[in-house]
Formats: structure tokens, C-alpha cells, sequence
């Protein structure tokens, strides 16, 4: 199987469709496509209020510490970050001055035997002003730029960065990292960086998306197929909030039967199905974690470390709740360990419900599977991929047309970026490129969804209908 480039923006006619012959264990449904071609997928409750772009009508507003309800100050923080990032991804030679500060506010550090955030550790004056001089350097905006240059180059920080956003604005891309560090802007792009490396350099995310379900039976790679198979997680429901619900049962999975590797990739594929469900009123996933019958040979440490290392550095803010359901006592000897990993914002959303009444503070009942109490009758069988899903994955001349059309917006939207940026606050040029902005983001969104058909193969949820761009296309 030829195997994706590094990034769908530099995906190039070479790239192919996997091609080996189907698993001899169970091949890909043939007579399937018709069965499934007549069949009307029920389409929950919870989705019927979404149109085709997966968005939630207008009466509903986003929360707080997202682009239409930043303060003031947020605002700033956000155009410093932008600056930088416009600076580190060669799109202007320097970077733009937004404010009156020279250089980004450092980030006050906590005393050992302080109280608060703002407390500072005690030193000599000399030693403060060695380390406010030193902070100082490493906090100026073009410092900051290079950071992103020292393991990435220009383009692949802007590949990272239009890959991140896909379905969601740009700003509020941003916005979450900001939110995990508290609005301090020097954090936030070591954080960011943090994020864009690893999806360019170490996820291999682009390669396990273009391969898909499908490059899984035709390379007979039955280990990763039968996480699917198994029912041990899949995506079903949302929550009070409106959040995709990712159901985990833990006790259907046993460390020792698939790699690391395996279970990291499998993790990774259904939690990017479920960001393809959100936008910016709905901007982040609720885990469900079904204790039921839970023992410590279901344990898998590795497999924790990872997933909350996906929440805090990889995904930040990403995560609504995390929903651990009928946990038995011996669960509590392993949250003692896995809670010494958690950044705080993370252990704020770990909720323990002991039983229905609990979870339905949560989730409402028509949402939970008639198995832990409630009325969901919906019983989860998997969709095993079909021939002609790998099609467009194979048309070369689709995919190059559509990778320049995304290339056009987005020099667009870094030249309105520049322009906003360089407008007065509260004038009526601002104004005025802020409404072109959001026409540009809007066009910019829904053009994913003409790429997304050629870079990522069909997933189970696209086959049940859960991603709603992509409904009623699957079959086509």
C-alpha cells in the first residue's frame, strides 16, 4: 500500500488508494451496498436540529472564551497569537505589533509556599531581574515565532494549522489552546507547538486516516478491524450540552490483545470522527466510560497516559466531560495513579456517577443505551467497509483540484488575518474586514468537506450517518 504524504495539503497524484488484496478472514462487504443503499439509517433527535454543515442554528450561542464572546483583553491575546503564527508561517516578514507591548506578558510564576497563581517565587533582586530580563527575551513576539521554526518549517506550521481548524473557525482553533493556558500567549505556542509537531512529525495521522477501515482489511491487518468488531467504543448519542458522546466499555478490552500501537490508532480515528461532528457552539466531545464489570485485567496504563495526553497537549480543550460510570472499588486505586497525570482543567471534567439517577445529570435518558438504564434501544453491530468507498481516494486529479481550491482560501484568509490585525480596534475598516472574514471562514468550512472526500476513507460513523456533512454522501 502507498502510504499518504505528510499532510493532505501536500498530498500530490502519486498518492494512491490501498490495493492489496482483502482480508481472507472476512472480506469487505460486496452485497452489503445494497442492502445498505435502501436502508433509512435513523437519524436521533439530537441531530435532526443540524443542517449540512453540521452546525446548530443561530439561537443557540457559544460559550464563553469563544471569538464572538471574547473580552477585550481576549481579544488582544488572540491577535498577538495570530501575529506570531503569521510571522512563523512566512506569511509577513515580521511580526505584526498588536497593543502597545513590545514584548508578550511573561507568565508570573508560583512560589513554593504561594496561594495563588500570581504569586512570586522569593529571590534577590538581582536574581529577578536576571530572570524578568531573561523571561522578557524569551517572551518577544519574534522569539516566539522562531520557537515554531526550531522542529518545523513555515509550510508545515500552516499545514498543522489549517488541518487543526477544518470544521471549526480558525480563531476558536486558537482560542481553545489559549483557553488551556489561561490566555498567557508565550505558553500558548509552546503548547501549540507541542501540537502541530506531533500531528506533522509523530501522529501519522494524515497516513491513518487516507488508509482507513477500508486499507485495514486489504492489508489483513485484523488487529485494528477487531477493535471495531470488538463494541468496546464508538460514538453514539450527545449529551445535555449537545456534545458527541464517545462510549468506552472497559470491560471488552484487555491490554494484551492488540499493540500499542493499535489501540493508539484506533483511539485517535474515533476521537477525529467525532471532532468531524462539532462546530463552534458544540466545540468539544464527551467519554463515557461503562465500568460495569470492570477488573484489573481490563486496565491498560499506557492506554490512559495517552488519551489524556491527547486532551492536554494534543487536543486541548477539546474535552467536555469525562463520564466514569458504576466504577468499582478497585477503580479507585487506579484513579489514584492516573490522576497525578491530569493538568487541572482536566481533572475538573472527570464525573463519577454510581448509577441512572447521576448520569442523567448528565446525558438524558433517550440518550443512554437501555443497557445502563435508559431508553435508547439502539444496539451498536459494525459496517464493514465496501469496495468502491477507497474510489475517490483514487482520483488524483479530484484531489490536486480541490487541494488548490483550499490552498486559494486560505492565502485569503492570511491576507484578511493580516488586514485585521493591522486595523484600528473598533474602526470601520476593522468592522468591515471582520464581516469579510467571516464570509471567507464560512467558505473556508464548508470547502473542507469537498477535500475531506478525497484524503480521509469512510469510517464506520459515515456509514451511520453521524458526521453530517457527510450524510446521504456515503453511498453515492
Amino acid at each position: 500500500m502507498s502510504s499518504s504524504p505528510t499532510s493532505y495539503h501536500t498530498m500530490t497524484s502519486h498518492s494512491t488508494a490501498p490495493t492489496e488484496p482483502l482480508s481472507p478472514e472476512r472480506s469487505v462487504s460486496t452485497d452489503m451496498d445494497n442492502s445498505l443503499q435502501s436502508q433509512e439509517h435513523e437519524i436521533p433527535s439530537f441531530q435532526k436540529n443540524v443542517n449540512n454543515h453540521g452546525r446548530l442554528p443561530l439561537t443557540i450561542q457559544p460559550t464563553k472564551g469563544r471569538f464572538d464572546t471574547l473580552t477585550a483583553k481576549q481579544m488582544e491575546r488572540l491577535k498577538q497569537l495570530w501575529a506570531v503564527l503569521l510571522k512563523a508561517m512566512n506569511v509577513t516578514q515580521k511580526v505584526i505589533e498588536v497593543g502597545t507591548q513590545t514584548s508578550l506578558p511573561p507568565t508570573r510564576v508560583r512560589s513554593s509556599g504561594g496561594t495563588g497563581a500570581d504569586s512570586i517565587s522569593s529571590t534577590s533582586t538581582r536574581e529577578s531581574e536576571m530572570s524578568s530580563a531573561s523571561r522578557k527575551k524569551k517572551h518577544a513576539p519574534e522569539h516566539l515565532a522562531n520557537l515554531f521554526l526550531e522542529r518545523l518549517e513555515p509550510e508545515e506550521v500552516k499545514q498543522a494549522l489549517w488541518h487543526m481548524a477544518r470544521t471549526l473557525t480558525p480563531d476558536n482553533l486558537l482560542c481553545r489552546f489559549l483557553r488551556a493556558r489561561r490566555w498567557s500567549v508565550p505558553r500558548t505556542c509552546v503548547l501549540l507547538e507541542k501540537a502541530m509537531y506531533w500531528r506533522m512529525k509523530e501522529s501519522g495521522l494524515d497516513e491513518l486516516q487516507f488508509r482507513g477501515e477500508i486499507g485495514a482489511f486489504r492489508s489483513n491487518d485484523i488487529d485494528y478491524i477487531n477493535q471495531y468488531r470488538s463494541k468496546k467504543s464508538y460514538i453514539r448519542g450527545r449529551d445535555k450540552a449537545g456534545r458527541p458522546v464517545i462510549q468506552i466499555y472497559t470491560r471488552r478490552h484487555f491490554k494484551t490483545d492488540q499493540s500499542v500501537k493499535c489501540i493508539k490508532d484506533f483511539t485517535l480515528a474515533v476521537f477525529e470522527a467525532s471532532l468531524l461532528m462539532l462546530d463552534d457552539y458544540n466545540d468539544n466531545v464527551t467519554f463515557l466510560f461503562d465500568m460495569t464489570d470492570f477488573t484489573l485485567f481490563n486496565m491498560d496504563y499506557p492506554y490512559m497516559r495517552h488519551l489524556l495526553k491527547m486532551f492536554q497537549i494534543f487536543y486541548p480543550e477539546s474535552l467536555g466531560l469525562l463520564l466514569v460510570h458504576n466504577a468499582p472499588w478497585v477503580y479507585e486505586g487506579v484513579y489514584n495513579i492516573i490522576k497525578h497525570w491530569m493538568e487541572p482543567c482536566v481533572t475538573s471534567k472527570f464525573k463519577f456517577t454510581k448509577n441512572l439517577k447521576e448520569l442523567s445529570q448528565y446525558i438524558d435518558m433517550d440518550q443512554i443505551p437501555e443497557g445502563m438504564g435508559g431508553t435508547d434501544q439502539w444496539n451498536y453491530e459494525y459496517i464493514e467497509p465496501r469496495e468502491h468507498e477507497a474510489d475517490k481516494l483514487q482520483d488524483h486529479f479530484g484531489r490536486e483540484a480541490a487541494l488548490q481550491e483550499r490552498s486559494m482560501l486560505t492565502q485569503k484568509v492570511e491576507k484578511n488575518t493580516v488586514e485585521w490585525l493591522q486595523a484600528v480596534p473598533g474602526s470601520e475598516a476593522e468592522g468591515e474586514t471582520l464581516d469579510e472574514r467571516r464570509v471567507m471562514i464560512d467558505e473556508l468550512r464548508d470547502q473542507y468537506w469537498t477535500v475531506d472526500r478525497y484524503i480521509r476513507a469512510v469510517t464506520v460513523s459515515d456509514r451511520l450517518g453521524q458526521i453530517p456533512a457527510t450524510r446521504g454522501q456515503v453511498h453515492a
